[in-house]
């Protein structure tokens, strides 16, 4: 049982993966993919010219902290408030602790988090209201054909599952 659920979710992250490539575009599709995560990335290494004791963190450190911070997220927390403070704490004592010491650390992660977190979530409402607006003014050329194809995919995906 537990092996044929395992391989079933694995059979299903392929097949997303695969339907990457039946989008118009799975080029542009990867390459916006990757500028959204470079933005974050940015995003998160300009975070640490807040705080003087991480000015000196590097871009790489950032991308460390996104996946460190992305685990924190999955943890059943509210938000991720919590588990994702802990991981940035735990990743930055982990990575400067000798140099600086710990408590040190421990206080610049948990600040530094704080700040990460605001960050994204002030970014994540910006643009959320700017593309409300956009496509509150802007309707879709074929909505009733794009919400038959969609359908049509689901009963698609659904019949596969039941296999």
């Amino acid at each position: 049982p537990l092996f044929s659920k395992i391989s079933g979710f694995l059979a299903q992250m392929l097949n997303g993966a695969k339907s990457i490539f039946r989008l118009k575009s799975p080029a542009l599709f990867l390459a916006l993919t990757a500028s959204i995560w470079g933005c974050y990335g940015i995003m998160t290494w300009m975070s640490f010219f807040c705080l003087d004791g991480s000015s000196g963190f590097s871009l790489y450190f950032a991308f460390v902290l996104m996946i460190m911070g992305g685990i924190g997220m999955t943890l059943p927390a509210p938000g991720g408030i919590g588990p994702y403070h802990a991981a940035i704490k735990f990743t930055v004592v982990a990575f400067y602790a000798a140099e600086l010491g710990t408590e040190a650390m421990e206080q610049l992660g948990i600040t530094l988090g704080t700040i990460m977190q605001a960050s994204q979530l002030v970014m994540l409402i910006v643009v959320g209201f700017v593309a409300w607006i956009y496509l509150s003014f802007s309707a879709p050329e074929n909505s009733a054909d794009a919400e038959t194809l969609a359908r049509e995919e689901n009963e698609r995906l659904n019949a596969g599952l039941e296999k």
